[in-house]
């Protein structure tokens, strides 16, 4: 089930951070195109662009700048998502131009429209991004109730991980750290998730991009559904033909 959220549970005076993403709507839409024959939707050359990025919340900066550039395939007239993810993040210039952010905070690559595509999404003018800035916002001493077992790296074990994370383990409301202060507008995570503060969330959303949601982390609501920012009335980009 799928809401707006709710802050009743939430500490008013706590950092306000959203998890972006694609809205599932727009992923289900290029899923079916993925999934048709031929496939109205694909990376053609995913596999070589990704064959060298870095793990899970990885440095991604020199990778991203030395990969092969991307090329996007998107046959279905009148589908052109502003946010794409698909083993890489593309925005449409909409979604960059909401997004407002400079080279301190964001880093694009060109996109190569594969042959055949179809004209809106040639005029989504897309370009792969990454986020420049690295953040980890999550407090797991106070999620769980101990502090984490600890590698040598200084990061969470993977047997601690597994612990508290693993197919057992009770869902937890995400708390963030006291006083954290987000390092850009949009940042990654320790896991590489994007994060986003309140301002730039509330920025994207006034133009009313239908493909970009905010998911809300810290509710007693979020463990037991998926919850997501209120914004205006969203802009429509067309969907596929079932």
């Amino acid at each position: 089930m799928l809401e707006p959220a709710d802050d009743s549970g939430m500490n008013r005076d706590a950092i306000v951070l959203w998890a972006m993403l694609p809205s599932f709507a727009s992923m289900h839409q290029l899923e079916k195109l993925e999934r048709s024959r031929p496939p109205r939707f694909a990376l053609p050359n995913l596999a070589s662009v990704t064959s060298r990025a870095p793990g899970i919340g990885g440095d991604d900066a020199h990778w991203f700048a030395t990969m092969e550039t991307p090329r996007l395939s998107i046959r279905q007239e009148g589908v052109a998502p502003d946010f794409i993810w698909s083993g890489l993040y593309f925005a449409s210039s909409r979604f960059r131009e909401a997004m407002a952010l400079g080279s301190n905070a964001i880093e694009y690559r060109a996109v190569e429209m594969d042959a055949g595509s179809a004209r809106t999404a040639i005029e989504a003018d897309y370009r792969a991004f990454r986020a420049v800035q690295r953040g980890d916002p999550v407090d797991l001493a106070a999620m769980y109730g101990r502090e984490p077992d600890r590698g040598a790296d200084g990061e969470p074990t993977l047997e601690w991980q597994m612990s508290v994370t693993g197919p057992h383990a009770p869902p937890r409301r995400t708390v963030w750290k006291r006083g954290f202060v987000a390092p850009a507008p949009l940042f990654a995570d320790a896991t590489g998730r994007l994060m986003a503060t309140e301002a730039f969330a509330a920025r994207v959303m006034a133009a009313g991009l239908r493909d970009v949601a905010f998911q809300e982390l810290t509710s007693e609501a979020s463990v037991e559904r998926l919850v997501f920012r209120k914004g205006p009335p969203a802009v429509d980009r067309g969907k596929a033909d079932d």
